[in-house]
C-alpha cells in the first residue's frame, strides 16, 4: 500500500500536476479532465492554455472548437494554431463568424494566430479576427479579394473625394488629429504569408491602410509583382508619406522553381522605401533585388538566404548603403562566407563602436576567424603541409592569465601583425599531474571546431620543455571576471548568452562532442561581447555519446555524474541551466558551505529562486535542471524559448553601472 501511495499522482501538489499536464497535447489534456473531479478542475487552469496547438489534432470538428472555447480557453490564451479550417463544408459551417466573435470576447489577450491550410474565402474581412492580435501567420491559405480591407461594407458609400487615395489619407489624418480611432481597429504589427497563392497586388495595396504594421514577410507569394511593391512602398506624396510608411522589416523570398517571379517582383524596390530598416531576400534570383536595395536609404540590416551570389556582386550592390550595419548570409552557395555565417558589414558610418554578431542556428557553421595570409602564417593543425612555426614567429606581449600548468600571453604574428593568444604549457608540470591526455584531447577536438561562439584553435608547436597553443584572442576576457565585476547580469544579457552557448553546444553535439565542463571560468567574451566557449580539456569526442568519467566542476555537476551512471550530451544541458541561474542571481543554484551538502541539493534538485527572477527565466531553468536527463529541454528549444526570444539582443550589452573604464 505504501508503494502505491508513493507513485500515485493524487498525492502530488497541484503545481507539479500542472507541470505534468503541460507536456500533454491538447487532445490528451481534454481526455485527462475525465479522470476525476480534481483533474477536471486542474485541466481548466489557464497556465495550460497559453499556447494551444491544434495542428496535430486530426479530425477537429466545429463541435470540438466550441467545446474548447466554452470550457477551457480563456483570458490566458496567448497563441492559437489551427489547421485545415473551412468556412463552408457539408453539414454546416466549420468555422463560423459567431465562433470568431466569441473567441474575441473570451480571449482578449490573444496576440498570435497561426492558420495552416485554411480556406478563408467565406470570411468577408479580417476584421472578424480578434482585435487583440499582434501577429498573424497564414500558410497555404486561400484568401478572398477583400480580406485585408480595413473599411467596413457600410463605408463603401463614401464620397468620391474620400475614397480617392489623397482624400482617404487626408480623412484618416483628420480623424487621427481629432483623436478618433480607425474604423476597423486592426492592431496587427506582424504579418507572415507563406505559400499563399491567392495573395496578389490588390491585397498588398490593402495593407497600406494598416497603421500598425511593422513587419511583413512574403514567402512563395508568386502573384506579387514589381508594380505592387512599387505602389505600396512608403514614399513622399501630396499629403505626406504614403504607402506602408510604418513598415520596418520586409522579407521577399521564393525558394521553388518560380525564381523569375522573385526577380521581377524585387525590381519594385528600386523606387525606394522610406523608413524600411531591415530587408531579407531569399531564393536563387536575388541579384536584381539586391541592386535595387541600394535605393533604400534607411536600410540598416540586409539578410540573404538560399541564394547564389559572389562576393563581388554583394560589394557592388551594398557599397551605396551608407547606413548598413549588418549583413547576414544563411544557407548561401558560391559565396566566400560559410553557411549560416552572419557578420556586421563595414561601412563608413559604422566604423566606430563595436556590436555583437548575431548567429542564426544552422546545422553547418564554419566561421574562419583567421583567413588569407594570416592563416598561412599561423598554419593549420589539420593540414599535412602546414608551414612549421616557432616562437620566433611571434612578438610576445602582456600576460593574459596564469594557470597551474602554464601561462597565456598576448602575441602578435610578426609577418602580418595579427593578434592571437599564445598558451604556454610546461611539459614537466603536466607529466607530474598526468594530464597529457587532456592536452591531446583539447588539441584534437578544438582544432576541428569552427563556430563563431567557440574559441578558435589555429595551431600548436613545441620545444624541449614547453608546448605552445595558438588560440583566438578574446579581448574582453573571462565571463567569470565580468560576472564578479557586475555581480549579476540582466535578462537581456543572460538571454543573449543562453542563445549563443546553446547554438555552440548544438554545433558540438552534432559532431558528437560533449564539453562536460561549462562554467563562467571556461567562457570568454570576444571583441563585440559575443560568448566563446574555451578550455576543451574535459571534453570528449564520443561517437556513441555515452561516458562514465567523473569530471567537471562541483557546482555544475549533474546528478548522473554524481551517481556514477553513464552520461551523454545531456550533461551540457544541465550546465546551461546552472549557468543561466548563476548569470541572473550571481551564484550557482546548489552552492553550500560543504561538498556533501552541495551533492545532496543536486541529487534532490533543490532549486530555489529569488523573487526578482522573471517567470520566463524560471520556466527555462526549471526545464533544464531536471534529474532525468531525458526530460531536460533540448538546445534548439532553448534557442526558441519565449524568454530567450523576447530578451536576446543583437547589440552589445551595456557596461555595468559604476565602472565605465
Amino acid at each position: 500500500m505504501d508503494e502505491y501511495k508513493a507513485c500515485n499522482l493524487d498525492y502530488f501538489p497541484e503545481n507539479i500536476l500542472i507541470d505534468v499536464l503541460s507536456f500533454l497535447s491538447v487532445r490528451e489534456v481534454v481526455r485527462a479532465g475525465r479522470v476525476c473531479k480534481r483533474w477536471k478542475r486542474l485541466v481548466k487552469d489557464q497556465r495550460l492554455w497559453r499556447l494551444v496547438d491544434l495542428t496535430t489534432w486530426k479530425g477537429v470538428t466545429s463541435r470540438i472548437l466550441w467545446l474548447l472555447l466554452r470550457q477551457y480557453l480563456g483570458c490566458g490564451l496567448r497563441c492559437l494554431r489551427l489547421r485545415g479550417l473551412l468556412l463552408s463544408a457539408r453539414g454546416g459551417t466549420f468555422l463560423s463568424e459567431s465562433w470568431l466573435k466569441a473567441l474575441s470576447t473570451k480571449c482578449p489577450r490573444l496576440s498570435k494566430l497561426y492558420l495552416l491550410h485554411a480556406d478563408l474565402r467565406g470570411l468577408p474581412s479580417c476584421q472578424l479576427l480578434p482585435p487583440s492580435l499582434q501577429i498573424l501567420e497564414l500558410r497555404g491559405c486561400e484568401l478572398p479579394r477583400e480580406f485585408f480591407n480595413q473599411t467596413s461594407p457600410a463605408s463603401s458609400q463614401e464620397t468620391p473625394e474620400a475614397t480617392s487615395s489623397v482624400g482617404a489619407q487626408q480623412k484618416r489624418r483628420d480623424q487621427k488629429g481629432k483623436g478618433q480611432a480607425s474604423p476597423s481597429g486592426i492592431g496587427i504589427d506582424t504579418l507572415v504569408l507563406n505559400n499563399v497563392p491567392s495573395f496578389t497586388d490588390q491585397h498588398l495595396q490593402s495593407l497600406t491602410t494598416w497603421e500598425r504594421l511593422r513587419r511583413l514577410e512574403l514567402r512563395d507569394t508568386f502573384r506579387v509583382t514589381a508594380n505592387g511593391l512599387r505602389s505600396s512602398a512608403a514614399k513622399e506624396g501630396v499629403c505626406g508619406v504614403e504607402g506602408l510608411s510604418r513598415l520596418k522589416f520586409l522579407e521577399i523570398g521564393i525558394t521553388g522553381r518560380q525564381g523569375y517571379q522573385l526577380q521581377m517582383a524585387s525590381l519594385g524596390l528600386g523606387a525606394g522605401w522610406l523608413g524600411l530598416e531591415e530587408l531579407s531576400l531569399g531564393g536563387k534570383e536575388v541579384g536584381p533585388g539586391l541592386l535595387c536595395a541600394s535605393r533604400l536609404k534607411d536600410l540598416k540590416c540586409l539578410c540573404l538566404w538560399a541564394c547564389t551570389l559572389s562576393k563581388m556582386q554583394i560589394v557592388r550592390s551594398c557599397r551605396m548603403l551608407r547606413g548598413l550595419r549588418r549583413l547576414e548570409f544563411l544557407d548561401n552557395k558560391e559565396n566566400d562566407e560559410p553557411n549560416g555565417f552572419t557578420r556586421p558589414f563595414a561601412t563608413p558610418s559604422m566604423v566606430a563602436g563595436p556590436q555583437r554578431v548575431l548567429v542564426k542556428p544552422r546545422a553547418e557553421m564554419d566561421k574562419k576567424a583567421i583567413t588569407g595570409p594570416v592563416r598561412e602564417c599561423v598554419g593549420s593543425s589539420s593540414s599535412a603541409v602546414a608551414k612549421k612555426i616557432s616562437i620566433n614567429d611571434f612578438d610576445i606581449g602582456r600576460p593574459l592569465g596564469k594557470g597551474k600548468f602554464g601561462n597565456v600571453y598576448l602575441a602578435r604574428v610578426k609577418s602580418l601583425q595579427a593578434v592571437v593568444a599564445l598558451k604556454v604549457l610546461f611539459k614537466s608540470q603536466m607529466e607530474k599531474e598526468g594530464v597529457e591526455h587532456q592536452l591531446r584531447r583539447e588539441i584534437e577536438i578544438q582544432s576541428h571546431l569552427k563556430h563563431p561562439n567557440i574559441l578558435r584553435f589555429y595551431n600548436y608547436f613545441y620545444d624541449q620543455n614547453r608546448v605552445f597553443l595558438v588560440l583566438e584572442y578574446a579581448p574582453r576576457g573571462e565571463m567569470y571576471k565580468e560576472l564578479q565585476r557586475c555581480g549579476k547580469f540582466d535578462d537581456q544579457r543572460t538571454a543573449t548568452y543562453m542563445e549563443e552557448i546553446s547554438d555552440a553546444l548544438l554545433y558540438c553535439h552534432e559532431r558528437k562532442v560533449i564539453h562536460r565542463d561549462i562554467k563562467p571560468e571556461n567562457l570568454l567574451l570576444g571583441f563585440r561581447g559575443e560568448l566563446k566557449i574555451a578550455d576543451f580539456g574535459w571534453s570528449v569526442h564520443a561517437p556513441s555519446l555515452r561516458r562514465r568519467t567523473m569530471c567537471g566542476t562541483l557546482d555544475y555537476l549533474p546528478p548522473e555524474m554524481i551517481e556514477g551512471h553513464t552520461h551523454s550530451e545531456k550533461v551540457d544541458l544541465w550546465c546551461v541551466g546552472v549557468l543561466c541561474y548563476e548569470c541572473l542571481v550571481g551564484n550557482p543554484p546548489f552552492e553550500t558551505a560543504s561538498h556533501s551538502e552541495t551533492y545532496k541539493r543536486i541529487m534532490k534538485v533543490d532549486l530555489k529562486f529569488p523573487k526578482n527572477i522573471s517567470d520566463g527565466a524560471r520556466d527555462l531553468i526549471s526545464k533544464l535542471l531536471r534529474h532525468n536527463p531525458i526530460d531536460r529541454l533540448p538546445l534548439q528549444s532553448v534557442i526558441d524559448h519565449t524568454w530567450v526570444r523576447a530578451n536576446s539582443r543583437r547589440v552589445l550589452p551595456p557596461v555595468c553601472p559604476g565602472n565605465q573604464s
